[in-house]
């Protein structure tokens, strides 16, 4: 169960923001990296057997997020980390998949893999078809949405209530087992390219600016995951022109149906 949004300005070559929360994820020990594609087609059917392969109108390699357009394929959107206790809840921008034109991935499905992508690196051939990630576990059609979606993100007490208390090590409804959920963060304000890791021990309270849009990856329990190398602050000065002057990106979003 869980939600992926996307959302792009209309006018100008803006990356589109992706937001993935999703939780009922395959159980691991650590945290671990699931890979996730835009496949070509949006039938979802036969529990996400039928979305085609990756995304590739360029008919490009198979490559990583962060390759250049020419050694991936448009759907390529690298991984995502999840918690042992399968569930995930991650932000991020991507500057070759869009919401218009035709790199578009409207009408298509966001599928998330058992398997770690390799992102085009391992030794078999394989690897430059799917990064050797090709067991579906979830997957969404994504199709066109209001700007409610984008604007009230699943908060960390509804990822707990939607996947059971599941995120609890020890007892209760506490991420990582020893500090209760407080608060409500609804990634407002300056966003930031957020990967949160369920299994840390501190959450933030809901009241921090998130700071600008650059690229860190996160994990609750205050230590560094990752990251990106996307610079540069798409917060609160930005006011890109839209439809009748107005400054509202285009939204899209869909909901996961688990295997």
């Amino acid at each position: 169960m869980g939600r992926a949004d996307f959302r792009q300005f209309i006018f100008g070559e803006w990356p589109v923001e992706i937001r993935i929360q999703v939780v009922g994820l395959p159980t691991s020990p650590v945290d671990t990296q699931r890979g996730i594609h835009i496949h070509e087609y949006g039938d979802t059917g036969g529990n996400c057997a039928r979305v085609g392969p990756h995304f590739n109108p360029t008919l490009t390699r198979h490559g990583g997020r962060n390759n250049y357009p020419f050694l991936r394929h448009v759907g390529d959107l690298g991984n995502m980390l999840q918690s042992p206790k399968g569930v995930a809840s991650t932000q991020f921008r991507d500057n070759i998949i869009s919401l218009q034109g035709q790199n578009s991935i409207i009408g298509r499905s966001l599928v998330i893999k058992y398997e770690r992508d390799d992102e085009g690196t391992g030794t078999n051939s394989r690897s430059q078809v799917d990064g050797n990630a090709r067991t579906p576990v979830a997957c969404c059609t994504i199709g066109r949405a209001g700007p409610r979606n984008w604007q009230d993100p699943y908060t960390e007490e509804e990822l707990v209530a939607m996947s059971g208390g599941v995120w609890n090590n020890g007892g209760g409804s506490n991420f990582g087992g020893n500090t209760p959920v407080q608060g409500a963060n609804k990634m407002d304000g300056a966003m930031k390219n957020t990967n949160f890791n369920a299994a840390g021990n501190t959450i933030n309270d809901g009241s921090q600016n998130m700071g600008s849009l650059n690229g860190d990856t996160f994990n609750l329990g205050g230590s560094p995951v990752g990251g990106g190398p996307i610079g540069g602050n798409m917060g609160g000065n930005i006011q890109p022109s839209g439809l009748n002057g107005e400054t509202k990106p285009i939204p899209t979003g869909g909901i996961f149906f688990l295997n």
